[in-house]
């Protein structure tokens, strides 16, 4: 598709900026962020995105907790903690 765009999802952008330790790394992730578009974020919707982030994922780490389970990281592009063991 000519007009496709590189897709980024917001949080997980914001812990790649507290990562950027130098100007080439800032400059990449700021034409990521100009140039492309966030996964779930649109202007007209922006329910599914509040309703992942700031219910889903909670709901999945009270879970967990309550499992007393581990997890390695969130995957916020298919809204699942990853496990220990890769699930």
């Amino acid at each position: 598709m000519t007009n496709s765009q590189p897709t980024y999802w917001t949080y997980h952008e914001l812990w790649r900026l507290t990562k950027i330790r130098c100007l080439g790394q800032l400059k990449a992730w700021m034409k990521r962020i100009t140039e492309g578009t966030d996964g779930i974020f649109q202007v007209n919707d922006p329910l599914p995105f509040l309703m992942v982030h700031h219910w889903q994922i909670p709901l999945l780490l009270l879970g967990n907790l309550q499992k007393i389970k581990g997890w390695v990281r969130i995957d916020f592009n298919i809204g699942k903690l990853v496990e220990d063991n890769g699930n």
